[in-house]
């Protein structure tokens, strides 16, 4: 596997470890129901290689985690759960944004949080 896809896998296993009843999805293209609200979606956005030393390659990492509640106040604590939950998992480097919008799904008003955090890990090559 792999490692960025290892390092989404964990972050999706940590997130429904220490978040309850939130539905945790990686990089998916679904028709989404309102009433499977709220959700997680994690995505890898841009991963950015350099080489500090001859023995290691160092990979820079975008990650969006992106919320969707039906209600404000869901996706505000969310938004705190998960933040919490980053301070526990090694490699994370900025949180970059945190961009709010009321979005329209069908006939209904929803919540979307998108976080952007940057992330750093090394492999032995470039094997990304």
């Amino acid at each position: 596997m792999l490692k960025r896809n290892e390092i989404l896998e964990n972050l999706k296993t940590k997130f429904q470890e220490d978040i309850n009843d939130v539905l945790v999805l990686l990089d998916d293209i679904m028709t989404l129901d309102v009433s499977s609200l709220p959700l997680i979606i994690l995505k890898q956005k841009d991963t950015q290689i350099s080489i500090p030393s001859c023995a290691s390659w160092k990979h820079s990492m975008d990650i969006e985690i992106e919320i969707i509640a039906d209600n404000k106040s869901s996706s505000d604590i969310l938004l705190e759960n998960i933040l919490l939950s980053l301070e526990g998992f090694s490699g994370i480097k900025n949180v970059t944004n945190i961009d709010t919008d009321k979005i329209q799904i069908t006939a209904s008003e929803v919540f979307n949080i998108s976080i952007g955090v940057e992330m750093i890990y090394f492999t032995p090559s470039f094997r990304a």
